[in-house]
């Protein structure tokens, strides 16, 4: 199928190409499937069946099934786990290709059988399906469930609580492990015995865990083992819900597998947008659309649904995707959710949403900008969105916006020495290891660009706008390049405060060129993106601090505390190639020329079959140094959405 993703063993015997690649599966209601490409789980989050229960978080149900297959007597294994110091059984050696395409594909093949696994998640329920296909001898599968039922955060430990017991029912088996929980079904559409053998597995161990300095090792209960015959052409299909039964397992399987299909052709039917085809379907993964309003989870596989991140991601997953009526949604979720002027920074399922930064509102107007830009829909954005704007500029300009003042010379001052606000929030021992409170450059960019937006839409809608912000747009823009180019360094300051200005040399500032209204001249913008151009660009993504700062770490490594102290003093971050590219093609004197060299520039991320990391996605961020090694979430929703927005940037020069 035109687009998929393959990643084949090739010559030699290594376990490290599908070890050090990772998988990912979701349905839109916050639930996830993912592991490494031979299934042997690598993080506490991975898991076959991780969703979020009311009140309660994601948990991890169905950590994993072990495999194998039985054929004239002789075992074949299809599953390996992590144990210490090994891993084993050796499925990999037979494990011939993983494919990312509608839906993640595995081919163990071993002399004349070959045995093909597909597995999705049911959109609009938390149940997992299976279909197996095999070809060759009659084969026998053995299939023995691995139950964690717990926080995705947390790790297992054998207990006397758990209830091994194994339910019959007309359809498959039902467990109930804890009574405060949902119980887990299975179902399966071919003959099949399910024999009750409970008993704990103790010791798996969790590597990637070991190295970012937590706690790696959980015990996982199995209630007993599934046999079914399999035959050549005749599919299997199985499923494990934490919902009600599932029946009719093929005619589900078509349905879903059918729907995935039509998306991933109808993104592929452009022969222009081809190579962006695999990436812009991979952003289905971060769209939470079902059973609650609308939103965009952050990044997989631990994070939430962030106001920040979606207010950056939602351009490029919705509106340069083919998804424009879904971002109208998602800005009205989080438009809705604010208080004191403030959009929320994450959303809670209880609706006791957080509310600890500022640019979240701010980068709200940025996406209600483009919404428009692309759009048109002057109407919905009246009906829905407006209200939510007006009460934003009002709460920043007034000062009832938490921590948050607007000064005479019009530009906003943040936070105090104790707050993180902005999204370099990074802090060790409740220290802020990046401090930016006081005037930061990125929020008063995005403040003047705010505000004029602002102003132009009331113009345009014949809606009349408060004298004041007209006011304070002017002085705003008047006195930025006055605050933040106070220095002999050739390009911005990053914040300023009750200290001075800060001269780190940091990639904040391009968004004083990058977003529609600038408060530079040409003159001052082409400074900036020269200087960013120069001393943080990577093939990857934007270094958060330039190399020759004495603070500057190359690499994202250690233990928690370790991390965090580098998350923003080096370490790339793929999203910010988004406004990177708007601003360099914006001052480029030959936007066609500039166009050529930031798709050169960027070759690693604009590649359509990326087969690193998270398998089809975009991670979190990269080491600051050669070779920027991957690191953090697997897949990252702005870092997606970011890198489809700046690709579509330059497919459009270049037309």
């Amino acid at each position: 199928m035109p687009g998929e993703i393959p990643v084949d063993r090739g010559i030699g015997e290594s376990p490290d190409v599908f070890t050090s690649r990772e998988w990912l599966e979701t349905n839109r209601l916050g639930a996830h499937a993912s592991s490494t490409l031979c299934d042997a789980h690598s993080r506490k989050y991975h898991g076959l069946l991780v969703a979020p229960i009311p009140g309660g978080g994601k948990h991890v149900f169905l950590s994993k099934f072990e495999a194998e297959l039985v054929i004239d007597g002789e075992v074949f294994a299809l599953s390996s786990s992590f144990f210490p110091n090994t891993m084993c059984p050796d499925s990999w050696k037979r494990l011939a290709r993983f494919v990312q395409g509608p839906v993640p594909r595995w081919l163990w093949s071993e002399g004349p059988w070959q045995t093909e696994r597909q597995l999705l998640l049911v959109e609009k329920s938390n149940t997992l399906l299976l279909r197996y296909d095999h070809r060759g001898p009659g084969a026998l599968l053995r299939l023995r469930p691995f139950l964690a039922y717990r926080d995705m955060h947390h790790l297992a430990r054998e207990n006397g609580f758990l209830s091994g017991a194994a339910h019959a029912e007309p359809s498959g088996v039902r467990f109930e492990p804890y009574a405060s929980m949902p119980p887990l079904r299975l179902a399966w559409s071919a003959p099949g015995e399910f024999k009750a053998a409970p008993d704990w597995y103790r010791g798996f161990e969790y590597p990637v865990e070991a190295m970012r300095g937590f706690e790696s090792h959980e015990d996982l209960f199995t209630p007993g083992v599934l046999e079914i015959p399999l035959r050549a052409d005749e599919p299997l299909f199985l499923s494990a819900s934490i919902e009600s039964n599932v029946e009719k397992l093929p005619d589900l399987w078509a349905a879903e597998f059918g729907a995935r299909q039509d998306e991933w052709n109808r993104l592929h039917g452009d022969p222009a947008g081809r190579d962006l085809a695999p990436l812009k379907y991979h952003g289905r993964h971060f769209l939470v659309t079902c059973g609650k309003p609308p939103s965009i989870c952050a990044g997989y596989p631990w994070f939430a649904e962030w106001g920040r991140d979606a207010m950056i991601a939602l351009p490029g997953l919705t509106l340069y995707s083919g998804r424009d009526a879904l971002a109208l949604d998602i800005l009205a979720t989080f438009a809705g959710a604010r208080r004191d002027g403030l959009i929320p920074n994450y959303l809670n399922a209880d609706g006791r949403h957080a509310y600890n930064s500022v640019d979240a509102s701010l980068w709200f107007f940025a996406a209600v900008q483009e919404y428009l830009a692309r759009t048109g829909d002057h109407e919905g954005v009246l009906k829905y969105l407006f209200a939510a704007m007006a009460d934003i500029l009002d709460a920043f300009r007034t000062g009832r916006a938490p921590q948050v003042q607007c000064r005479e010379n019009g530009l906003l001052w943040v936070g105090n020495p104790g707050t993180q606000l902005t999204w370099m929030d990074a802090c060790v021992h409740g220290r802020p290891v990046t401090p930016r409170h006081g005037m930061a450059v990125e929020l008063n960019a995005l403040w003047y660009n705010a505000l004029q937006f602002f102003l132009e839409f009331c113009n345009t809608a014949r809606k009349p706008a408060p004298p004041a912000l007209g006011e304070c747009a002017l002085r705003a823009k008047q006195a930025f390049w006055k605050t933040f180019s106070a220095g002999p360094w050739p390009w911005l300051a990053d914040t300023v405060n009750e200290h001075g200005a800060d001269a780190s040399l940091r990639p904040n500032q391009i968004f004083a060129v990058s977003l529609p209204h600038s408060p530079l001249s040409r003159e001052q913008q082409a400074l900036v993106v020269e200087a960013v151009a120069r001393n943080l660009v990577t093939p990857v993504g934007l270094r958060t601090l330039a190399p020759g700062d004495p603070r500057y770490l190359g690499r994202y490594e250690g233990d928690g505390e370790a991390r965090d102290r580098a998350y923003h003093q080096g370490t790339v971050w793929p999203w910010l190639v988004g406004a990177y590219v708007a601003a360099a093609l914006k001052t480029a004197p030959d936007r066609k020329a500039a166009a050529r060299g930031l798709s050169e520039t960027f070759a690693p991320l604009f590649s359509p079959a990326r087969t690193e990391y998270g398998v089809g996605g975009i991670a979190e961020i990269y080491d600051g140094n050669a070779p920027h090694r991957p690191a953090g979430c697997i897949t990252q929703a702005w870092s997606v959405g970011e890198i489809i927005r700046a690709r579509t940037f330059i497919q459009e020069a270049l037309s």
